[in-house]
């Protein structure tokens, strides 16, 4: 009797071990099952990156009409300094796999801003028909416009969960990134002409003469492809809470082109290039749910020499970097 009993405690003993042996297994490998998970993140993003010139600068004004002095000028340089961004991926950590695959889609555009330019400028001339005399002219010219810029951008990456030990979880990502950059100038000038007879042109003006020129069109653009390399980090600060970074780099090679049209001439401009490109982002992430979690943090995308800045003649290489605070939404089901 006493042998039975004991057979009885044991069997309990070890089918109770068996059970929970099988449900920590199950448990994880539960965990170990392929994920989908969505996220959405919206930016305030400062634009920078330089001044782009949107007409002919005094002293182009200077060559194209010689003998005449500037006397006054408001360089025709102008840049957009805030926008807006937006971004989604959809990602898939695979089942039994360090390994987990995403598709990133990026749009970004700046307000419409506004730029305006000034030239003044006198010449003088000696008539001898129908008498000796001294003519002077003062010629202004007064351009306007506004300016809108956007930026699209495609990732594909690869990733993997590496160990460094701790709380650290880090991941690293290869991938491709796909970018398209455009900036839309439009916007007029107004000429004034005066012919005097005498520098004081308001007293002594025998001739005053205004017109509008012709429209003023440029368009700047870059569209480069290139590869991805970068790493995110998550040190958990809480059982919900955790401080987040990741960086990424991409050397995208492409065409920075400018085209426009000054009111009298078209130009166009073409030329092969590589664009470096850095997105970084830092924040924290709060996760209430298991299928939930919510950041807020700091980015900046920056692609350096990317935009020719330049008119008719040849401009300078411009960077956009683009930064500021976002917020986002991730969804994991």
């Amino acid at each position: 009797m006493l042998r039975l009993n004991l057979r009885k405690k044991l069997l309990v003993t070890v089918s109770a071990f068996a059970i929970s042996v099988s449900l920590a297994q199950a448990q994880e490998a539960g965990q170990m099952e392929g994920r989908f998970w969505m996220e959405f993140n919206g930016m305030l993003p400062f634009w920078q990156g330089g001044k782009d010139q949107f007409f002919y600068t005094s002293d182009e004004m200077l060559k194209i009409f010689p003998g005449i002095n500037k006397i006054s000028s408001v360089e025709p340089f102008y840049k957009v300094k805030k926008g807006y961004m937006f971004s989604g991926e959809i990602g898939y950590h695979f089942a039994d796999s360090p390994w987990y695959g995403v598709v990133r889609f990026g749009h970004g555009f700046s307000k419409k801003k506004s730029g305006k330019s000034l030239f003044i400028g006198t010449s003088s001339t000696t008539i001898s028909f129908p008498t000796p005399a001294t003519l002077y002219h003062k010629g202004t010219l007064n351009t306007s416009l506004r300016k809108k810029e956007k930026i699209t951008f495609f990732d594909f990456d690869v990733g993997r969960d590496v160990g460094v030990g701790g709380n650290l979880d880090m991941s690293i990502l290869i991938g491709v990134r796909f970018t398209s950059f455009k900036a839309t100038e439009r916007g007029k000038g107004k000429a004034e002409d005066i012919i005097a007879t005498s520098p004081h042109f308001s007293t002594s003006a025998i001739i005053t003469a205004t017109a509008t020129t012709g429209p003023i069109h440029i368009k700047r653009k870059f569209f480069g492809v290139g590869p991805k390399l970068g790493f995110n980090v998550a040190l958990p600060l809480s059982d919900t809470l955790s401080w987040k970074m990741g960086v990424a780099g991409a050397l995208l090679i492409g065409k920075r082109k400018v085209s426009g049209f000054d009111g009298d001439e078209a130009f166009r401009r073409s030329k092969s290039t590589v664009v470096p490109n850095i997105d970084a982002t830092v924040g924290l992430a709060w996760k209430p749910t298991e299928n939930m979690q919510f950041t807020i943090g700091y980015g900046v995308n920056a692609f350096f020499n990317m935009v020719d800045s330049g008119f008719a003649e040849k401009g300078a290489k411009k960077d956009r970097i683009i930064h500021g605070p976002k917020i986002g939404l991730r969804i994991m089901f």
